[in-house]
Order: C-alpha cells, then structure tokens, then sequence
C-alpha cells in the first residue's frame, strides 16, 4: 500500500495505533471525533522517561525496523520512503544505460532564444581539473587522487542514511495519516507526503524529515487550523511536541516535532516539520531525486557540498546562509555548466508527477550522456575550482533550468530574478523563477561565503581534504562569535547565530 496515503483500512489503523500504557484514560471512539487523550504523567522517570515525556512501546505486529548498518559505497535514495514518487509507472530499471561515452547529444535547453546564450563560456572548463574518460595519451588520476578519494568517501560514511531512516519515516507517514483520519472522519481525504532531504537522495544521517499533510478537495481547511486540531491526536502516538508555528507572520505555519520508534530512550528518533497544503517543494523534491539518480557520485558530491558548508558553520537558512537546497543546486550547476556537461533535465520534463520526472531521465539516458570516469575526489575538488576559476561571482546565475556557463543576470530570461541588479551571488529557483536564493544571506555574509570558497579551493590544490570537514571546537566558535560582536552591526551577526540548524 502506499505509505503516504490517507486511504488505509480501518483495521489497518487499529494495527498502527501503539497500547495505551497502564493507567492511562481510556481513548474515545473515532467516531466522536474527539483528540486521543494523553495519558497521564508519571511523577518520576522510570520507564516512561522524565516527566511529562511519554511514548508508545512498539504495538505487536509492527515490522521491526532493520539492522542499522551502513551501506558500502554510497547513500541510498529513500524511494520506498516518498509516496509521491513511488508511484507503479515509475520503473527506472527497465531504463538501460547507453554503452557510449558521448555527453550530452543535443538536449534541448528552455528559453534557449530569449537567453541569446550563443557561444557563451565555451572552452572555459577544461582548465579546472575535471576528470574526463582517460583516452589515449592522457593521464589518469594519480596515487594522491586516488588516496583522497579514499578519505573522502570514508567521510561521506559517516554520514550516510541508513536503512532504519527510510524504516522509521514510513512508520512516521502512516501515524501522521492515521491521525488525520481520526481528526477529520467525515474527510476531506488526507495524503501524506515526504519532500526535501529525507528523499531527494542528497540527505545526511541527521537530516530531518519534512512532510506535507494536503487533499485535492477545494474545500481544504486553513492550514493553521489543520495543524492545531491535529496536536491531539498526535501526541501520545510516538510523537512529541516541540514548537507550534502558526501566527500570522509566517508563510507556511508549521508543527515541529519529534517522532520515536518506541518508549525506548535509544530508541530510533527523527526531528519532523509538519505543514499542510505545502506541495511546492514535492516538484523540487523530484527534479533533485532524477539528477541524483542519474549517477551515483552526483548523489555523493551534493552530500559532500553540503557536509562542507555545514562544518565550516556556513550553512542553512535558520542561520542566514544558503539553505541545503541551494548548496545542491550549486553542486548540479556545476556539472552543468562545466566540461561535465550535465544535460538539464528540465528541458525533458515538467516533474509535475513521478511519470514525467521517470521520462526525463530515459531522455538522458538516450541521449548517450555519462559522467565518465572521474573521481568523486577530482569532482569535489572541481567544485571549488569552477566556482572561483571560471563562474563570475556578483554577474553569472545559478540556473539549473537552462544548465549553461555564463548567464549574465541581465539576460531577459533573468527577468523576475528578485535582487538581480545587487553584484552578488544569484541563485534561481528552477521552479519559482523569481526567487533568488540567496535572499536568506545578507552581503557580508555573501563576501564571506566567497572566501570559504576560495580557502577550500586553494587547500584542495594542496591535497588538504580532511581539514574541509573538521568540527570547529567550542573555543573556535567562540573566537568567531567574540570577532563578530566587535564588527559594526555586531548585534545582527550575533542574534545569527542562534537557532538550531538541521
């Protein structure tokens, strides 16, 4: 059955619903369409946790997560894990691979006459270090090359998702779905759905899952609404309430929780952001799981980017900086933009549904286009060197939808680019094309992304890896924090750094 559905049957959600611990008020029935009441809190720890904390034992009959070990190579796409893209015409397998080496055979490129691209940035990416399919005459990478990839894959390890995150999401959609039923017994008809890191396939092990509770009915209930009710039926279901955000002044009112496996305190556990109505990102979600698809070390060069802005404490939009979205837009711009020549697959594709996105792929895949035998290392390293050596920092667009080098910000195509006219970094949205990405970043802030950078790129001609991902101790991050209140608009930067980011 599909996980994110709402369209379970009934005894399917009496499977679903854990035991009510001893002494706890008896639930009412569904038909009353009354909250499922919390059972009372114990006045000591003891097996039920600290006060006021309590959480269901795993019901018998639930499949017990699997064994939390770490897939050898690479971080897996949660497919089973998205409901919106797990839909039955979606059949990559039966998509063979061509056997040439070719990149890119005439892939079609939107809005490629308004843009007047022409011959812009040709023969630019050679010089970056991009590995190719090593031909004759041609040097292949070297022993240091091949001991960093090495290292950085061990890296990636660490960090990988593991077959009990795409478990523990699942058992996580089917609560949420149940609990809107028990909400709304006369409907609308609920789906709950998964987007953003959690299944793109560029997600980490601490990433957190965001989900989208929405109806095809017209009629839909505000969101605010929607969220509130469901806090009761929620709570004592595995969840545990952490933040209700609904005032007035924010876009997409949500509920920040936290979902357990069991009442177990090692017990398997994921921070979730519920929103309703907020189907936007599913389109996003698919574009990015298709490119992640298409090659193993796409996958792993997003995870990698990512990791590196986080331990150089520049990443996420809580924190004034680019959000993942936009690091991985970055990491698939390049591949673009580059001698790679990554085919945009927008041009195939609207990624309204999980058909189109599947057929999107197939055209890449006939056009004879392959990544080649470069290293992961060597395509980490040409990152960096794209972005300083060849991209025009403050001029050229981030623009995955068009996927070509040099997109001057005053291209017609670049209309309703918000803060286009600002010489700063520019990030399109590839569906929302007014919005630029980086208006979650102040410019200092984009001065000082510049810089980590450049300080990346020069430590990678060096062969300096393991010092890109290493934690900043308490004393550094002080250091920073004590520079930072001294600077003019210290307060800002200060009030920055709060927030938690994820």
């Amino acid at each position: 059955s599909n996980v994110g559905s709402a369209r379970l049957p009934a005894t399917a959600e009496a499977a679903l619903m854990p035991p009510v611990p001893e002494g706890a008020p008896p639930a009412p029935e569904a038909s009353e369409g009354a909250p499922r009441q919390t059972p009372t809190r114990p006045t000591s720890g003891g097996a039920g946790g600290p006060v006021g904390r309590w959480r269901p034992k795993l019901r018998e009959g639930w499949e017990a997560p699997p064994s939390a070990h770490a897939s050898k190579g690479r971080i897996k796409i949660d497919k089973a894990a998205a409901p919106h893209m797990n839909a039955e015409e979606n059949k990559r397998e039966e998509f063979s691979k061509p056997n040439g080496t070719k990149a890119g055979r005439g892939h079609g490129i939107a809005n490629r006459a308004e843009c007047n691209l022409g011959k812009a940035g040709k023969g630019k990416a050679s010089a970056l270090g991009v590995a190719q399919p090593v031909g004759k005459g041609e040097k292949g990478p070297t022993a240091k090359d091949e001991e960093l990839e090495s290292e950085l894959r061990k890296i990636l390890r660490e960090v990988e998702r593991s077959s009990d995150h795409t478990w523990l999401l699942q058992q996580c959609l089917r609560q949420i779905s149940a609990s809107a039923r028990r909400a709304y017994p006369e409907g609308p008809t609920w789906r709950v759905d998964a987007f953003g890191s959690a299944v793109n396939g560029f997600g980490m092990r601490d990433s957190d899952f965001d989900v989208v509770l929405h109806c095809d009915d017209e009629a839909q209930p505000s969101a605010r609404a929607v969220l509130k009710k469901l806090i009761g039926f929620l709570m004592g279901n595995g969840f545990e309430l952490l933040e209700v955000i609904t005032h007035s002044r924010v876009r997409i009112p949500l509920l920040k929780l936290r979902f357990w496996s069991s009442n177990s305190w090692d017990a398997l556990h994921c921070d979730v952001d519920l929103s309703v109505g907020n189907t936007a990102p599913l389109v996003n979600t698919r574009l990015l799981r298709s490119y992640a698809s298409l090659d193993e070390r796409i996958q792993l060069l997003g995870v990698a980017v990512k990791l590196w802005a986080k331990r150089q404490k520049i990443y996420g939009a809580a924190m004034s900086w680019l959000s993942p979205y936009a690091f991985v837009l970055m990491t698939v711009y390049y591949l673009q933009a580059s001698a790679i020549s990554l085919p945009s697959l927008q041009s195939y594709g609207d990624f309204e549904s999980d058909v189109a996105s599947s057929a999107a792929e197939k055209e890449v895949w006939d056009s004879g286009w392959l990544l080649g035998e470069s290293l992961l290392f060597t395509l980490f390293r040409g990152f960096f060197a794209f972005y300083i050596e060849q991209f025009q920092w403050g001029r050229d667009v981030v623009s995955v939808r068009l996927g070509k080098p040099s997109l001057d910000r005053g291209l017609p195509c670049f209309e309703s680019l918000a803060h286009r006219g600002e010489e700063r970094l520019h990030i399109e949205d590839p569906f929302s094309l007014g919005r630029n990405l980086v208006d979650v970043m102040s410019k200092g802030r984009d001065g000082k992304l510049k810089e980590a950078f450049q300080k990346a790129h020069a430590g990678l001609k060096q062969g300096q890896l393991a010092s890109l991902f290493a934690q900043r101790s308490a004393e550094q991050l002080k250091q920073l924090k004590g520079k930072a209140k001294k600077k003019p608009g210290g307060k800002g930067a200060d009030a920055s750094q709060r927030g938690k980011v994820r």
